[in-house]
């Protein structure tokens, strides 16, 4: 199915979890190993037991939705305040970006994977990826990261 209404079903799914959140180009597509998030999968990391998902980047937390193997939203949801982010990095690579988040009281960063080149993301529908990436780049992540290398 490439015919789906991201901004639709996103706003759906927020509504009941988070309905402060705001949502204009501040959220992309973004993907975790599965190795990686095995070792976090305790703690108030449980609920990332996820590979891939939906990053929004609101003015005072982050929102992760989990998609399902067909791409669609399972319902699945965390919500990390930057309140409890302890420092965040941003390393370029060749295909992706890498977002690594450090979270207070745990040992291991969260990292996301983020596409800058069209890949899954136009299969299920995601058009939009690379114009909310480059809102994302412009504004640091939505002041999430203070300072890119």
């Amino acid at each position: 199915m490439t015919d789906w209404d991201w901004p639709v079903l996103i706003k759906k799914q927020l509504k009941t979890i988070s309905p402060t959140t705001e949502l204009n180009q501040n959220y992309i597509y973004a993907y975790a190993d599965p190795t990686m998030m095995v070792s976090i999968a305790y703690g108030k990391l449980a609920v990332l037991a996820m590979n891939h998902m939906i990053v929004i980047f609101d003015h005072h937390q982050l929102v992760l939705l989990e998609i399902r193997l067909d791409g669609s939203l399972s319902g699945e949801v965390a919500l990390i305040p930057y309140s409890d982010i302890k420092e965040t990095k941003l390393k370029k690579k060749w295909s992706h970006d890498k977002l690594i988040i450090a979270l207070k009281g745990e040992l291991n960063p969260l990292v996301l994977k983020i596409n800058h080149k069209p890949n899954v993301e136009t299969k299920l529908g995601m058009t939009w990826q690379m114009d909310h990436l480059d809102y994302l780049k412009n504004t640091n992540w939505n002041n999430l990261i203070k300072k890119t290398d």
